[in-house]
C-alpha cells in the first residue's frame, strides 16, 4: 500500500513538473532582439506564420513551436495588431501582448491636401489592408458604388481628421467608416449652403482640392474659391495650373499646358471629372463661404511670400505674371549657379 502511495505522489509531481515547471522554463525563452523594435501581425496569418515570423525576425524559437505554446494559454486565432516590442522580451509577455492586442484600433491621421497615393501609404501603414486591396478597391465601381462614389469621386468620402479605428477591417468596412463621416461632416448647414450654390458635393469638394493646390495660405482661400466660382460661373476655363500638375502625375512649375487629360482646365472647360486631391476642411468651407468678388484672375506675388495678387483686368494681371515670371527666372538662375 505504500509502494502504491509512493508511486501516486511521483506521479503528481511529474505532472506538476511538466504542468508548471517546464511551461515556465520554457516561456522564459527572450526574443534576440536588443532595440525596441515593431512586430506586425497580419490577419493572412496562420498560427504557422506567426511561428515563422517570431522566428525570423524576433529570433524566438520554443519547443514543440510558439503558436502551441500560445493556444495553450489562449491565443489560438492569429488576429491583426502591431506591437512595439522592448528589448530581449520573453515568450510569456509576448503571448500576453498577442492576447491583450486581439481587438487593437489604432488613430489613422488623414492629412489634408493629399494624394491618392500618399492616401494608400498612409492607411496601408496602420491598418491590415494591403496596398494592392487599396488601388484594386479604389478601383472597383461595385465596391465604391456602395458607398455612392466611383474611381474619381471617392475622395469625397474622406474628411481629414484623426479616426480611430480597428486595424482588421477590410477595404469596404474602410469605406463604409469613411462614409459615415462625411455624413456627418455634410451637416444641414453645409447642405444648405450647396443648395444655395447649386453645387453638388463632388463640385464643392473639386473645387475645394484645386484651392488647397493653389495656396497655403488659409486666409487667401475664400478669394481664391470666388475666382474659379466666377470662372465657371460664366463658362470661362479654370485654367487652374494644379490640375496639369495632376494630369502629369508632378507637382512642379507649369510651362506645358496642353497635356491631354480630362482633368486638365486648360484644354477643357468645367471642373475636372473628380477633386485632384483630398482637401482639408478650412479649403471645402472656404468653397461654401467663398467671398463674392469680380475677380478672374490672380498670381503669386513677386516677393515669394506665398500670397497673390487679384485682379479682374486681364492686362493687369498680365503685368502681374510678368513680374513674377521675372522673379521666379532670377531665382533660378541664382540657384543654379550655387550648384
Amino acid at each position: 500500500m505504500a509502494k502504491k502511495k509512493y508511486k501516486q505522489r511521483f506521479y503528481i509531481i511529474g505532472l506538476l513538473v511538466m504542468v508548471i515547471i517546464i511551461p515556465f522554463f520554457v516561456l522564459l525563452n527572450s526574443t534576440e532582439n536588443h532595440t525596441t523594435v515593431t512586430f506586425r501581425v497580419r490577419k493572412t496569418w496562420t498560427m504557422d506564420s506567426l511561428d515563422l515570423a517570431i522566428e525570423k525576425q524576433l529570433g524566438l524559437t520554443l519547443p514543440l513551436g510558439f503558436s502551441n505554446w500560445s493556444k495553450f494559454f489562449g491565443y489560438s486565432k492569429v488576429q491583426p495588431c502591431i506591437l512595439y516590442l522592448e528589448p530581449n522580451v520573453s515568450a510569456w509577455s509576448l503571448i500576453r501582448k498577442l492576447r491583450k492586442n486581439r481587438k487593437q484600433a489604432v488613430d489613422l491621421v488623414i492629412l489634408p491636401a493629399i494624394s491618392r497615393e500618399k492616401f494608400v501609404d498612409i492607411v496601408t501603414d496602420k491598418l491590415d489592408i494591403s496596398v494592392r486591396e487599396m488601388h484594386q478597391g479604389l478601383m472597383d465601381k461595385f465596391t465604391l458604388m456602395k458607398h455612392n462614389v466611383n474611381d474619381t469621386t471617392w475622395p469625397t468620402l474622406i474628411i481629414p481628421n484623426t479616426y480611430n479605428i480597428s486595424m482588421s477591417v477590410d477595404f469596404d468596412e474602410f469605406m463604409a467608416k469613411m462614409q459615415i463621416e462625411s455624413s456627418k461632416f455634410w451637416n444641414n448647414d453645409r447642405k444648405e449652403k450647396l443648395r444655395d450654390q447649386n453645387l453638388t458635393i463632388n463640385q464643392a469638394v473639386t473645387i475645394a482640392s484645386i484651392v488647397n493646390k493653389e495656396s497655403n495660405k488659409k486666409a487667401e482661400y475664400n478669394n481664391i474659391a470666388g475666382v474659379y466660382i466666377n470662372r465657371y460661373r460664366i463658362g470661362m476655363k479654370l485654367q487652374a495650373d494644379p490640375t496639369v500638375n495632376f494630369a502629369k502625375g508632378i507637382d512642379d512649375r507649369v510651362t506645358n499646358t496642353q497635356i491631354e487629360s480630362p482633368y486638365n482646365t486648360y484644354i477643357h472647360k468645367g471642373l475636372p471629372p473628380g477633386p485632384i486631391c483630398i482637401p482639408s476642411v478650412e479649403a471645402i468651407d472656404a468653397v461654401l463661404n467663398y467671398r463674392k468678388h469680380e475677380f478672374l484672375y490672380f498670381c503669386a506675388k513677386s516677393d515669394f511670400s506665398g500670397y497673390h495678387v487679384f485682379e479682374k483686368d486681364y492686362n493687369k494681371h498680365r503685368k502681374n505674371a510678368k513680374l513674377f515670371i521675372t522673379a521666379l527666372n532670377r531665382e533660378e538662375k541664382i540657384r543654379d549657379s550655387r550648384k
